[in-house]
């Protein structure tokens, strides 16, 4: 085998092993929400449309919170901070960009 197809064989295994590893850390939707009681969030994913967000009430006092959506292959990307009251629901999200492999993951940062 020469030494260019020998290269290219072995760029292309470490690729292919790269896309897996990166695959296989994706999340799934789950709530982070900090300490119990303080807000009660919704997740959703749009895979179709690479959109992901929450909808959160506050059930227990002022609170500064955001989304992030966890992107394959791109960087995160964050709803803008928000502050809620007791009793209030908001909703709000965050897309992918469109060189990334989709969505995968959301979380809720509070501040």
């Amino acid at each position: 085998m020469s030494k260019t197809i020998r290269r290219i064989s072995t760029l292309t295994a470490g690729v292919a092993l790269a896309a897996t590893a990166a695959l296989g850390t994706a999340a799934p939707a789950q709530a982070d929400v900090g300490a119990a009681g303080t807000l009660d969030c919704r997740e959703f994913i749009q895979h179709e449309q690479k959109y992901a967000g929450a909808t959160c009430t506050d059930v227990s006092g002022a609170h500064v919170w955001r989304v992030r959506v966890i992107c394959g292959y791109a960087p995160d990307q964050y709803s803008n901070w928000v502050a809620t009251r007791i009793g209030s629901t908001v909703g709000m999200g965050a897309y992918c960009p469109w060189y990334s492999n989709g969505v995968g993951g959301v979380t809720v940062e509070i501040q």
